[in-house]
C-alpha cells in the first residue's frame, strides 16, 4: 500500500488526482487520508470520486493522530505529489522522514 497526502485537506494544490494517476500506472494500491472541507467538496464529488471508482484505489477519509504512526509507518511509500513551492512539510515530519 502507498499512502497519498496523509492526515491532510483534500484540495486540488494537493493534486489527489496526480497521486492517484501514479498509483495507477504502477499498479500499486493506494489509500487516500484526508478531510475534505465544505470549500473544497465540489472538487472532490467532481475530480476525486471519479478516480476511486479503480479498485486500487481507496479514500479512507480523516484519520486522528492515534492512527498517523500505523497508516505512515505501514505504507510501502508516502506519495505528497503537491502543486505549489513548498519548504518544509509537516507531512514528511510525521512520516518520521522514513
Amino acid at each position: 500500500m502507498a499512502a497519498i497526502s496523509p492526515l491532510l485537506v483534500e484540495c486540488p494544490e494537493k493534486r489527489p488526482d496526480w497521486g492517484i494517476e501514479i498509483a495507477r500506472r504502477a499498479e500499486l494500491p493506494l489509500t487516500i487520508a484526508a478531510k475534505v472541507d465544505k470549500v473544497d467538496r465540489s472538487y472532490y464529488k467532481a475530480r476525486i470520486k471519479p478516480l476511486l471508482r479503480n479498485p486500487l484505489i481507496e479514500f479512507i477519509g480523516e484519520i486522528g493522530d492515534s492512527n498517523k504512526a500505523a497508516f505512515l509507518g505501514n505504507a510501502t511509500a508516502l506519495l505528497f505529489p503537491i502543486d505549489w513551492c513548498v519548504f518544509r512539510s509537516n507531512v514528511i515530519t510525521d512520516s518520521g522522514g522514513r
